[in-house]
This record gives structure tokens, sequence and C-alpha cells, in this order.
């Protein structure tokens, strides 16, 4: 599901939750209720287990400049989005072909770092307020 649909749903679901609703109609909560709802269902995730695992080397060496020459014609960005997590961003305003998000996957994979496919796109979103560029995120690996 792209960001700007998911945000469209929050914002409709979250009118009915509002004590400023059209004639004063509510769903019977607060908009309160509503975000401890999903606080509720975002900490019952599950998250990886990583007591016996530590960051290999590869999560502070990441060269920035070797994938750019990988890719020239794609305008790539790197940003670290925390202590393990890296991402690529393409800065185009246009969605990548599924031959260029796969060649950036397969690059990463060879260098060792893990892809979290489910936190990466190869669409470009536009929620009318921000686009949403295509990115993939990935980890470095990590050693038992």
């Amino acid at each position: 599901m792209k960001k700007s649909e998911l945000k469209r749903i929050i914002q409709e679901e979250m009118k009915g939750y509002s004590k400023y609703a059209p004639n004063g109609e509510t769903k019977g909560g607060t908009t309160d209720d509503f975000r401890n709802i999903l606080t509720t269902i975002a900490k019952s995730v599950p998250k990886e287990d990583s007591e016996e695992k530590t960051v290999s080397e590869n999560s502070t060496n990441f060269n920035e400049e070797e994938i750019k020459a990988q890719f020239p014609d794609l305008s790539l960005s790197y940003g670290s989005k925390g202590e393990n997590m890296h991402q690529i961003r393409s800065i185009r305003r246009r969605d990548l072909t599924k031959e260029e998000f796969e060649g950036i996957i397969s690059f990463l994979e060879d260098k060792g770092y893990i892809v979290l496919r489910d936190k990466s796109t190869m669409d470009l979103d536009d929620d009318g307020e921000r686009y949403y560029y295509p990115s993939i995120m990935f980890t470095a690996p990590t050693e038992a």
C-alpha cells in the first residue's frame, strides 16, 4: 500500500472520531482512543531478536560513491536511518523500473547487505502535500 493511500484511510477514519465532526456525529470515541488503538497495533509487531547478533563492519563502511558510480543515471542519494538502517533513494520524480529496482537490490545483496523488500518501493508517490520517492531500505549483515 502506498503511503498516500494509508494517509487517506487514516484521515478518513479520524474524521469520525473528532468532536468537530459535522452535526456532532461521532463513532463514539475520541482521537486519543483512535491513537491508542494504532499505538497498540504498532507495539504488537514482533521485533527481530538481536541479542546474539552484532553488526558487521559493513554498516559503517557503506560507500555512497560506489553505488552512484554503478547507477549514474538514477540520481541516487544515501542516508542512514538509525544505528543499522540505511536507505537508497532516487531523487528523480519518476518510478524506478523493475530492472533498475532489482539492479540496486542485487548490488546491495552482492555486497552482503540485507534488503528489506517490505519497506522498499520502486514507486513515486504524491499525497498532495509532498512526494515520496522510490527507496530501498537495507541493513548491514549481522554476525553471530
